[in-house]
């Protein structure tokens, strides 16, 4: 493991290093002390825990607007665009207004989009100190802990037809997305261009791009069927216990 050093706090952290192995055990270690606390709490306290991770989210997102808008680094790639960004907002949704579609999209586009993001950050390459290195994570653990939290507590209860919700989602924000990042030359979701040091890199290696995107559709229902098994597992085995 590479040790510390000055350099390390201005230029940003590697990949699966003491920084970034540091902070997945923190965020582990919170998420594994605040589920059972959420799942025996009453329908009273869990909207405060709700609410509590909502309000935070959008606290987080708003001081990282203004940074950008004090510093002149404003760009339109600071908006939260990106599938994180618009997680934040399925939240708020789900909170006034829930629905099967709500919370098929928390499960299918949320959670493994906010797993993927802690596993490989895009904000790595961020100052140790900066506000974007912390946004980056808390931001993140926030969306993970409120789709845990629902997971544990039967809020969410996914179906295996209800896939379907995940693929309306992204069929309303796929399209205009790639066309925002053609015009603007930006790569919300990573749609056109895979994030660097990520797995995706290896389909625009074999596929070429914009072969990518077909491996990209094509890795998403490996993962969904993956995910969705999984968690069938997961319950079959509790509710043998």
């Amino acid at each position: 493991m590479t040790l510390l050093t000055i350099d390390t706090f201005h230029t940003g952290f590697e990949l699966f290093q003491s920084i970034h192995i540091g902070w997945l055990i923190l965020v582990l270690g919170i998420l594994l002390l605040l589920t059972p606390r959420y799942k025996k709490a009453s329908n009273e306290l869990k909207f405060k825990y709700k609410m509590t991770i909502f309000l935070s989210l959008l606290l987080l997102e708003s001081i990282k607007q203004i940074e950008a808008l004090i510093t002149g680094s404003y760009t339109i790639y600071t908006l939260p665009l990106h599938l994180c960004g618009l997680g934040m907002f399925v939240i708020g949704l789900q909170i006034y207004k829930p629905s099967p579609f709500i919370q098929e999209v928390l499960f299918s586009i949320t959670l493994p989009g906010t797993l993927s993001a802690l596993i490989f950050p895009g904000w790595a390459i961020e100052p140790v100190f900066s506000y974007l290195h912390f946004h980056g994570f808390l931001f993140h653990a926030l969306l993970l802990y409120y789709c845990i939290f629902l997971l544990a507590s039967s809020e969410i209860k996914p179906r295996w037809w209800n896939i379907r919700y995940g693929i309306y989602f992204l069929l309303m924000v796929v399209p205009p997305t790639y066309v925002l990042n053609k015009l603007a030359n930006t790569n919300f979701m990573f749609i056109n261009w895979p994030a660097p040091d990520s797995p995706l890199e290896l389909l625009e290696t074999w596929l070429g791009n914009p072969g990518y995107i077909l491996g990209l559709v094509l890795l998403v229902l490996v993962l969904w069927n993956i995910q969705y098994s999984l968690f069938f597992a997961i319950k079959k085995c509790f509710v043998i216990k």
